[in-house]
C-alpha cells in the first residue's frame, strides 16, 4: 500500500523547504572530496557529472587496497561501506559464463566515504586526516 498519510506528507513538505540547501552541501562536500584526493595515489574519486545534472550525493571511490583502507579508517572510528554486490553475480541471471569488466571492477574496488548535506567539516577533515595517516603508515 503506497499511500501517504498526512504526517508523511507534512514531513515531506517540511524537507522540500530544504533541498536547495542540502544540494549546495552536497556539492561543496563532493569538491572538498575531490580537492583532497588528490593527493592520494591509492584513491581515486567516482567523477560525478554536475554539468549533466548529477548530484554528488555519496562519496564513492576506488582503490586497489580497498580492504586495507576501509579497515584502516575502520580503527580511526570512520565509517566506509563497500559497495553493494553487482548483479552480475545474483544466480537467478545465470551470467556466469559472461564477463562484465566494469561490474568486476566496481565490485572489487569501490566504496563509500562518509558523507551526506549535514556531514560537519571536523567530520570531513577527520576523513581527509585518516587518509593521510593511512599513506604514511602503508604505502
Amino acid at each position: 500500500n503506497f499511500k501517504y498519510s498526512d504526517v508523511l506528507s507534512a514531513i515531506g513538505r517540511i524537507q522540500l523547504k530544504d533541498v536547495s540547501r542540502k544540494m549546495t552541501a552536497c556539492k561543496k562536500i563532493y569538491k572538498q572530496y575531490e580537492n583532497e584526493l588528490n593527493a592520494f595515489h591509492f584513491i581515486d574519486i567516482i567523477p560525478v557529472q554536475e554539468q549533466n545534472g548529477e548530484l554528488p550525493i555519496y562519496i564513492e571511490v576506488l582503490s586497489p587496497i580497498r580492504q586495507q583502507v576501509m579497515e584502516y579508517l575502520s580503527t580511526q572510528k570512520i565509517e566506509t561501506r563497500v559497495f553493494p554486490p553487482s548483479l552480475h553475480l545474483a544466480p537467478q541471471f545465470n551470467c556466469y559464463n559472461k564477463t562484465f569488466p566494469n561490474s568486476t571492477l566496481i565490485g572489487e574496488k569501490a566504496f563509500y566515504l562518509p558523507a551526506g548535506p549535514d556531514q560537519s567539516e571536523e567530520n570531513l577533515n577527520r576523513v581527509f586526516e585518516g587518509l593521510k595517516s593511512f599513506q604514511k603508515l602503508y604505502t
